[in-house]
Parts: C-alpha cells; sequence; structure tokens
C-alpha cells in the first residue's frame, strides 16, 4: 500500500489523552498463538511481525492478515488472532483519544503498512520497547508509575510521544482522518484533565474536583452530566475500572497489589468493588481471559 503525504490537521494537543498499556518485542509460546479475542474494541493495537504471520478473523466474515515484514494496525474491533508457530512480532498497546473517552481515530478498518513504507514506525517502536524493557514493568505501564523515578518516567514517556507521532502520521498518510474535537465548555475540559490525570492511590473527591475547576459541586454536577451524560465521581470509577481491567488482563501482579495501585485500602475492598460492576471476582475474570 502505497502511503500518501498526511494532511495538514490543527487540534489542541492538550486535548488528547495518550496513555501507553505496553510495549514488547518477543517470539509469541504456544498459549497465545491461538486467542479468541485481540481487546482492540477497547485498546490501539499494533503489530509488527519480524518472523511468521498472522491472522485476524471478524465475527461478520472479515479477515486480516500480515505476514513478516509488515506493520497491522488493528481496526477498533475484536477478532480472533491466530499466529504461526515461532512468530516474533513488537506489539504495542495504548489508548489515542480526546478528552472525554472519544478516539483521535476511528479505525474502522485494520491498516497494512510495509517495513520499507512504515521506517519510521520501526525506529520509534523498537526505541519504545527499549525504554518499556529497561524498566522491567510488569505488564500495563501504569502499576509501576509511581515506583518509577522522575527520569525514567520522562524517558517512557518521550519515547512514546516519538512513537505518537510516528503512527498518526502513519494513519494519516492511509486515509485515516482524525477525529476533531467536539466543542466543549472549559470548566468541562478542566474537569475532565483533572479527573485523567488524578493519581490512582489518593482519594477522589467531586467536592475538590469542582473548587478546582471554580465551580460549586452541582454546577459542576450538570455542565458534567450535560456533555458527557454521567457524573464526574461515575467518569473517574470507569477509568479506575479500565485501569483494573488492563492490569489484571496484561500484568503478572498480585490483585493485592493492583487493588493497592488502584487506591483501595484491602484485597476485599477492591475484590468487592470489581465484582459489582463487572459480574465476578477479579480473580475469576483474570482467568477467564487468560484462557482466551
Amino acid at each position: 500500500m502505497k502511503l500518501a503525504k498526511p494532511p495538514l490537521f490543527t487540534l489542541d494537543f492538550y486535548g488528547l489523552q495518550p496513555r501507553l498499556i505496553w510495549a514488547h518485542e518477543r517470539t509469541l509460546t504456544e498459549e497465545f498463538l491461538d486467542v479468541a479475542k485481540t481487546y482492540a474494541a477497547e485498546e490501539t493495537v499494533v503489530w509488527f511481525i519480524e518472523e511468521g504471520a498472522v491472522r485476524v478473523t471478524y465475527p461478520r466474515g472479515e479477515e486480516a492478515r500480515a505476514t513478516a515484514g509488515q506493520w497491522l494496525l488493528l481496526r477498533a474491533e475484536d477478532g480472533r488472532q491466530r499466529f504461526t508457530e515461532g512468530t516474533r512480532l513488537i506489539s504495542l498497546r495504548f489508548h489515542l483519544r480526546l478528552r472525554g473517552g472519544k478516539p483521535l481515530f476511528v479505525r474502522g478498518r485494520d491498516v497494512v503498512v510495509s517495513e520499507a513504507e512504515g521506517g519510521k514506525l520501526l525506529v520509534a517502536a523498537r526505541g519504545l520497547v527499549r525504554e518499556f524493557e529497561r524498566v522491567d514493568a510488569p505488564g500495563t505501564v501504569f502499576v509501576v508509575r509511581s515506583r518509577l523515578s522522575m527520569a525514567d518516567n520522562f524517558r517512557i514517556e518521550s519515547a512514546f510521544m516519538q512513537w505518537l507521532g510516528c503512527y498518526v502520521e502513519a494513519m494519516q498518510a492511509a486515509g485515516e482522518k482524525p477525529e476533531a474535537a467536539s466543542k466543549r465548555d472549559a470548566r468541562v475540559t478542566k474537569a475532565l484533565i483533572r479527573i485523567e490525570d488524578h493519581p490512582m492511590r489518593e482519594k477522589f473527591s467531586e467536592t475538590q474536583l469542582a473548587r478546582q475547576c471554580g465551580l460549586g459541586i452541582n454546577q459542576l454536577g450538570r455542565l458534567f452530566r450535560a456533555e458527557q451524560g454521567m457524573s464526574p465521581f461515575q467518569y473517574y470509577e470507569e477509568r479506575r475500572m479500565e485501569l483494573a481491567r488492563e492490569a489484571l488482563k496484561a500484568s503478572v501482579l498480585p490483585i493485592k497489589e493492583i487493588g493497592f495501585e488502584l487506591g483501595f485500602s484491602s484485597s476485599p475492598h477492591f475484590a468487592n468493588w470489581f465484582t459489582k460492576r463487572a459480574g465476578v471476582s477479579p480473580r475469576a475474570w483474570r482467568t477467564k481471559v487468560m484462557r482466551g
């Protein structure tokens, strides 16, 4: 596929919410060769196939394929992934969304890019993998942020920003158009940024959030509900649940430790909170995901 020159696009950079989940380079073991769900509907998933091949099949019968030397930028839909034995790949998972959860790209189709066409992607991806693996992150990044030095955090973010620049350029060159941010009350935008940047270990307070935004708590609630369809606290809880699922799925950390990173004082508290929202315990949810 020949990549076109990407068009110019103006967007407030601070209106974006990028977050790295993981960056790995590895030869796949048997349990990862045939997996029932890609989780690409929830996360942006990108693979570079170094050796071997992959086929992704979707519920409607559509397929995506990539072989050695090709990038596969997955659509925002869950499919079944089947890799050939001995496949070695670079695997990147991240979020690239506007504040409030809207994705920057709709990702309505799979994009396949050759190594020759996506040379910048490979350089940036390997740089990100080096930084990610250098700190020995046990799965997802968020669970180790507070344990890393400020310098290490900046190094990971720098490598991630470099990757995102190349990814956005590749998506635009492939004809994918970024979504424009909808017009939003500046006070709601400020609240969204505060919520999304809130340290998970610290208690969340709607009263404090309203004060930081220069609003009364009732006024903030009305504005926030009008634009997001939920209260600030509900939005915070949704974000915390998303982080919980990511950590359970992609890390090897004990469940107690994941709960602590999310601000829960005990395993039972975390388990009850998670079960109420997911319908199953954290342990049962992790077991189900691991089995595909």
